[in-house]
Parts: C-alpha cells; structure tokens; sequence
C-alpha cells in the first residue's frame, strides 16, 4: 500500500503509516493496523528529506515539513540546526556552541552571490539584505521572531557580527553593545537562561566600506521584574553581575556598599541554579566594561550607572511598619539602606533637613487636596517599589541614549533616512504559569508582527499575483484581525486599561494595595458591550463582524462569577472573527486560574492565554511621581541629566500617557517603519521545552511552525513565484547585455525585450558559459512584472558576473542577444507583412461588398420607383381605357338597335 503520514490530534504531529486497505480506510500504524478518516492522511515521500530548501521536497506538506526539518535536525551536520522554506530561513536552537560561525563561514557566504547558492544559515540571508541594498537602494529589515527560548537573541547577534564584520571602526562599538543591552535587559526566566525582557531594533547604515553607523531603539523593558521575580527565575543579569562579579579588592565595592555578605531582598528568589548558566558574573561583568570602553563611555559615567544599580538594590532593602506613630522604617537595616540610598543618589535636603528623612517621607506620606495624610505600610511599601521600577526603567533608558552617542560619529544620535539594514530582536509569545500586563503586551506586539507577516509574504503574495493576471490556487492562510480589534478597537482592552488608570489616578489609597481597581477593570471590560450580539470592526479597507459565541450572548467578555455554594465558576465568551476568543473568570476553572484572583483569557493565533488582573492598573501607571522629587533633590550626575529631560517635557499633568498606550504608539511606528523595508525574516523554533541538545520533540516543533505561518508559506512557494521583478527594472539592469540603449523604450517594447531575454534562457543559449537553462515553468510574465521561482533568476545574475568579468563573453552573449533581436524583428516585419496583406484583402473584399450592396441599391430603387410610376400613371390610364371602352360598347350597341328598329 502507499506510504502516507496520520494527522494526530493529541498531541498533533504525524505519525508515518501505511494503507493496508481502502475500503474500510484501514492504516498500518507500527505493529497494529487503524482505521482512519481519509481526510486525516497524507501522502509520504521519503525521497529527498534532508533537503537544505524544503520547497525541493518532493511533496510539500505539514508532514514532510516536520519530518524534513527533524531528519536535518538529528543528523550528523551541525549546518543541519537551519533550513530554508523558500526565501524564510527556519532556525532550531540547538542548545549547544557549535563550530559553523566565524570569518571563515562568514568569507565563504560573501563569495556567495546569490541567497539560493548558499546553506541555510543566518549569514547567508544578511549577505542577502546587503545585496539588495546595494542593488535597490531600499532599507532592507531582517526580522527574528519566535517564541520566548527559540534563539532569537543569539541569531540577532550572529547577523549583526556578519554585517559589522569588515567595519574595524565600527564593529567593535556596534558588538559591543550586546553585553551591555543583555545585562541590564536580559533575566533567566522558565524557558530562557538569557530571556531577552525588551525588544530591540538595529539600524546598521551602509556605505562602500561597509557599515558607517548605527543605532538602536528599544520596547518595553518590563519594568515589575524589577521589585517582583517570579519563582524559578532571576531578576535582571545587571544586578547579579554588580553584586557578584566585582573583585575583592576593586575600589568600587566600597563605593558602592555591596560589602562581602550583603543580601538583597530583590535578588531573593525560589531558583534552581541562582548563577550564570552560559556566563559567569565576572566575565559578564567585564564584557559590560569593555563595551563601556568600545562606546567611549569615561569611568565617571560607568561608575554614576553601577550607582544608580547599586541604589536599586538598596531601595529593596527598605522595609517599613506600621504602628502607633503611624509608618516606620522597620529596623537598623532599613534605616541603613535609606541612609547608603542617599549617598549613592547623591540626594541633598536643602533647607529641610536632612535628606533621609525628606526620603522617608515621600516613601510614608502623600497629599490629597493639600492635606498631608500618613500612608500603612503596604502603601509605602509600593511607592518603594514604584520608585525601584522607574529608577531603573529610566536608568535602562539612559544606557540606550548612551549607546546611541557612542554609535554615532558626532556623538549624538542619528535620525537619518538613509537606507539602512534593520535588524528586529523582539519579545516571542509569552504564556507563563501566570501572566500579567507584560505578557499581554508582548503577546499584542506578536499578534502585529504576525498579521505582517501574514500581510507580506501570504496576502499581498496572492494580491499581486491576482492583480498581474497569473493562475494560483489560493492559499488559507490565519487571519487574527479579530484578536487585533479586541486590543486596539475604541474602548478595547487597551483603551478601557488605560481610561481606567487615567481615572485611577484622581484617587489616593492609603490602606495598602488598591485590590479593587483590578476588579474595576473587569467589570470595566464586562461592560463594554453588555448586550450586544455582535459587534462591527474594520482593519485598513476590510470590514467583518465579531460574533458573540451562544453562551455568552448576554454580555461581552463577561466576568465569571464564583458561586460559594457550588464553587463552580461561568465564563463568558466572545469570538473575534475565527481565532480570538476572550474569557473572563474568577474561580477554580483551570490551574491558572484558581484562586481568588480576577483574570481573563485572550485566545490568541498561538494558544489560549489567561493572564491574572491583579495589579494590571498600577503596572500601567507611569510611576514618576517620587522620581522628580529625588531629582529635585538629586545631585547624582546622571539623575540631573534625566532631571533636565524632566524639565524639557513641561510640567506633569493629571492625565498622564500610560504605559501600554507608549507601548501601542511604539508598535504602530515600528509597523509603519517595517512597510517601508523590504524585509527577510527567520523564524526561530524551540525543539524542545526541557533545554535539550538532539532532543526533537515533534509535536512542539509543528505547534511552532503552524502559529508562525510557515504552513502558508510552504503552500504558497509550491505554487508561486516568490521573486519578482518590473520590465523595466529588469531591462534597465540586464540591456547592457545586449549593447542597445533602451532609454526609449516604451513598457511594451520593455516586454518585448525581457521576452527576448528569458526566451534565449529558455533555448540554453548560453550552456557554453556554463550558465542554467530556464523552463517555461520557472517564471511567468504579468501586466507589468515578471516573477521567478526560488532561485530561478540567479542564472541572470551569473550571466551578469561573467559578462562583466570577462568583455569576450560579452560579446558574444551581446550577439546572441542581437540574433535574437533581429529574429524577433524580422518575425515582427513578417508578421507585420502578413497582416498588411491580411487587411488589404479585407478592404478590397469590403470594397467589392460595398460595390454590389450599391448596385443591390439602385436596383431596388429603380424597382421601386417603377412600382410607384406604375401606380401614379398606368393604372389610372387602363382604368380611363376600360371606362372607354365600355361607354363605346354601350354606344353602338344603342345604335345598332336604333338601325333595326
């Protein structure tokens, strides 16, 4: 029987069978035969796995995909962690260093021309982005995205060595801030030893030396990681790094208070393995310094940043407690971390004293309406946190301006439009044991990116090739507008939080946390569209209807309400288009949502996301309300630079930006950034969750490989030409060629050229150069393009090179082009003769129609005019005549019987 692949559903993957009999459908599944639905078979084509290009299988499928990508995988070739799926390059992490990096590899992938001539691998597609800048002249984006321990962050540093690699003025500044961005934005989290917590864009700008500046902007360094570390993660590498990895006997130990045995209550976390797994706090510690040193950051400016670290790490050591005088410092050692905050922020009391107790206070007091009211400590407790988290988000951004001067020649950061290469390392899909607002912002942020995607390489793949007038078959592809709209739509998700934080503001709670603003917010949701059975959205020009699912017809994103007899919990939900759905629930549902905490549940393109709305109002907050009162006070040299940038901004009004609306305004000019460039993606996958080198868990890989679009992908390069080019780019950049000028050339004479060009392609004229012939299936012409298939347009370039290095073979390939010009002429004089010929005939058969319809004519009008002659002067005239002779016949009749008488 066939060999066939079995659709699984739990856990989906395939399984590689064989069919034993039609009817019944029945399976060989190993050692025993199955039944099985026709529609959960596909067709298994051993021949060819292993392929570099998994649009060279045999048969492109889901199944060959994954077996494909696993063979190469677990082989013995280390190149085998990467695999092109037509232009996207696919990359596994490997768990492991492996020995296919460096100058070498680099050199050889240079010498490359073409992206189809080399090996997968992360050089080869920004070879591939330099090529094309060159070439165009348009910036160019290579964009790394996968789920959070895929290996995007160590893919993003491969590129940018390739593309500075050669740049000696540049290079070293440009590497050396990745140590530098890891430590003060990296943290071991449950699925990623070295979890990159913001995202980052490179902009490397090109000239004939190579890369001649860059600069980088960031996104949402999650700010609660701060003061909050979940358990079985670290906090932030920067304050490990500070604590642990200074010597002995630096100087700076002492200026800084982390004494031997200091303990911080920030770094206090439930973690396996509490040091570096891949890089110990010393050597980190020095690759930091170095970078300073590349980016010609002084020792002063080095040390002011280790102060303002250091005083995070004291600020969590303040405690505080409540009692009859109202909010204290809770012992000898808050008090001793107060008085070593002080010194490190270089804070000054002015004409109130002591600057301890002006700190102290700001943590225990708040005015409402000018009346000074005394804060408990959990109140305190927070506006500590509040201050912790902005210091170092402020902190985190100074580091970026600093990198920024240090890239740029003037010192300063650059906002060219120059054509640039941007490299894109941001957050991958989060679903943790419990998420919060990063989560849900970091998941909104991949919805967008993969609506791009899907945008780029499916939609407007199918648009123009429908607009060009070529036959494909259309390819289904995941549409997650709807989850989109139920974040962006007007009083979504996003703008209900951030009107609910702007309201939030108005109040001072004084009693600790404010527990209820988390269930404002749910309700707040509940009622956005409370008894509503569908609702109306629109993305650019396409409309569509979100329909209510049938149990939750009666309210929109409906809280769940736990019954305390029963204990068992409703949720309400709402379908956005076909793949968003939102829950909310208070109760026992799931794991994740046990507990007395308010939660909801987005289901996004990847999976079903329950994310705790506990504290979603405060982490929306711009916290910076006891900031300026430190930098008022402040004398620290980086804190008065960030004061100035305070002062700049004007005066802070009640109705402060939030967060996730920065956050919203970031992702919306990266998008409009991204359209402009013409962009190269890799998709990194996990192959397995447990860290594992050559541990391939299936199921897990063709989960990743489904939500990221590479199924569409695959589909859509089976059919498609994924290279194209207009007539008159292609002519104006391969005429020369054909020693002709074609500036006069109209579009359709362009056509007629690049016909002549693809056609001598097609008849293997230049085999004798050792050039590739092109098959009539290997490209196809439109209205106004021609488009190639995977690789099939390189032969142009090559003959391009070799022309180019050698004037003998262009001329003759100039001749041959000639013969094949003047062939086309002379068919066209032909074909122009006949046509001459053709139409006199027509005309002097038209003539001699028009000659006999005359003759036809007059004829007829004669006949007529006779008939109308006839009937105006014969009748009359044989009507007299009878009349006559009548009367005559009369007349003698009466006379002859007159003469008898």
């Amino acid at each position: 029987g066939d060999a066939v692949w079995v659709a699984r559903e739990k856990p989906a993957s395939f399984a590689p069978g064989q069919i034993v009999s039609a009817v019944p459908l029945v399976v060989q599944l190993g050692e025993k035969q199955e039944e099985v639905a026709e529609h959960r078979l596909t067709r298994r084509v051993c021949h060819g796995l292993g392929s570099e290009d998994a649009c060279s299988l045999v048969e492109l499928n889901s199944a060959n995909l994954l077996a494909n990508v696993e063979t190469r995988y677990s082989g013995q070739d280390p190149g085998g962690i990467y695999t092109w799926i037509g232009p996207i390059l696919l990359a596994l992490n490997p768990y492991q260093a492996l020995e296919i990096y460096g100058p070498d590899v680099a050199a050889v992938h240079r010498v490359k021309k073409a992206m189809a001539q080399s090996r997968p691998h992360p050089y080869a597609v920004a070879g591939h982005a330099v090529r094309q800048l060159r070439r165009t002249g348009q910036s160019q984006g290579i964009l790394i995205s996968g789920e959070s321990g895929a290996g995007k962050t160590e893919t993003a540093k491969h590129v940018m060595r390739y593309l500075a690699s050669g740049s000696t003025a540049v290079e070293e500044r440009v590497l050396g801030t990745n140590p530098i961005l890891e430590a003060f934005g990296n943290a071991k989290t449950l699925r990623n030893d070295n979890s990159s917590r913001f995202g980052k864009l490179v902009r490397l700008a090109f000239d004939d030396a190579g890369v001649s500046q860059a600069s980088l902007s960031t996104f949402l360094l999650a700010r609660s990681r701060v003061t909050a570390v979940p358990d079985g993660e670290r906090n932030y590498h920067a304050f490990y790094m500070l604590a642990n990895g200074l010597p002995a006997a630096d100087p700076l130990r002492e200026k800084l208070f982390l004494f031997k045995g200091a303990v911080f209550e920030s770094l206090k976390t439930k973690v396996d393995h509490d040091g570096q797994l891949y890089l110990s706090d010393e050597q980190m510690l020095d690759d930091v310094r170095s970078g300073f040193r590349a980016l010609g950051v002084s020792a002063e400016a080095e040390q002011a940043i280790f102060e303002v670290v250091a005083a995070v790490l004291w600020i969590g050591n303040i405690r505080f407690s409540d009692s009859e005088a109202g909010c204290t410092l809770d012992g000898a050692t808050s008090e001793q971390a107060l008085k070593r905050v002080v010194a490190l922020l270089k804070l000054q009391g002015g004409e109130e004293g002591d600057a301890a107790a002006q700190l102290l206070t700001l943590f225990t007091e708040s005015k409402v309406r000018d009346k000074v009211r005394t804060l408990v400590a959990g109140k305190a407790g927070a506006q500590r946190d509040a201050l912790s988290r902005t210091l170092y988000v402020a902190l985190f951004d100074e580091i970026v301006r600093i990198v920024n001067g240090g890239l740029s020649d003037q010192g300063k950061v650059s906002h060219s439009t120059a054509p640039c290469i941007g490299i894109l390392d941001i957050f991958g899909f989060e679903n943790m044991p419990e998420n919060s607002f990063e989560q849900l912002c970091i998941n909104y942020a991949n919805e967008r990116l993969f609506q791009f995607f899907l945008q780029q390489v499916v939609i407007q793949e199918q648009e123009e090739l429908r607009h060009q007038g070529i036959d494909f078959r259309p390819v289904e592809i995941t549409d997650n507008s709807g989850v989109i709209q139920l974040f962006e739509q007007d009083r979504g998700i996003l703008q209900t939080l951030n009107t609910l934080t702007v309201d939030r503001l108005r109040w001072v709670t004084v009693d600790g946390h404010d527990s209820k603003a988390d269930e404002s917010f749910c309700s707040a949701v509940e009622r956005l569209t409370a008894g509503k059975a569908e609702l109306d959205y629109q993305v650019g020009q396409k409309r569509g209807r979100c329909s209510i699912m049938a149990d939750s017809a009666e309210a929109f994103l409906k809280r769940s309400r736990t019954s305390s007899a029963s204990g068992r919990s409703s949720v309400g939900r709402v379908s956005m288009g076909r793949e968003s759905i939102a829950s909310f629930g208070r109760g026992p549902g799931d794991q994740r949502r046990a507990g007395p905490k308010a939660c909801f549940e987005v289901k996004h393109t990847a999976e079903s996301v329950v994310y705790s709305a506990e504290g979603f109002v405060d982490k929306n907050k711009d916290d910076d309300a006891v900031v300026r009162s430190i930098l008022s006070m402040s004398q620290h040299p980086l804190l008065s630079k960030l004061k100035g940038q305070d002062q700049q901004t004007g005066p802070r009004r009640r109705n402060v930006a939030c967060i996730a609306a920065k956050f919203q305004t970031q992702v919306d000019q990266l998008m409009a950034e991204l359209r402009s460039w013409q962009c190269h993606y890799i998709r990194c996958v996990k192959p397995n969750d447990s860290k594992e080198p050559q541990t391939f868990e299936a199921p897990r890989v063709h989960q990743q490989l489904r939500v990221s679009g590479m199924t569409e992908v695959l589909q859509l390069m089976n059919q498609a030409f994924p290279t194209r080019v207009t007539f008159s780019e292609l002519l104006a950049r391969y005429q020369p060629l054909t020693g002709r000028s074609g500036d006069d050339w109209s579009e359709g004479g362009a056509r007629v050229m690049v016909e002549s060009i693809l056609q001598l392609f097609e008849n293997n004229a230049f085999e004798e150069f050792g050039i590739p012939p092109l098959e009539a299936a290997d490209y196809a012409l439109g209205t106004s393009k021609v488009f190639f298939k995977v690789g099939k347009m390189e032969g142009l370039e090559e003959l391009r090179a070799v022309c180019k290095a050698d004037s003998g073979i262009a001329g003759k390939v100039s001749a041959l082009f000639r013969a094949e010009l003047g062939g086309r002429r002379v068919g066209r004089f032909k074909c122009a003769f006949r046509t001459v010929l053709l139409l006199g005939r027509i005309l002097r058969s038209r003539r001699h129609y028009a000659r006999t319809a005359g003759m036809i004519f007059g004829i007829s009008k004669a006949l007529q005019c006779t008939k109308w002659w006839i009937q105006r002067t014969v009748v009359p005239f044989r009507a007299r005549r009878t009349a006559a002779i009548v009367i005559q016949r009369i007349s003698k009749g009466m006379l002859a019987r007159r003469a008898l008488r």
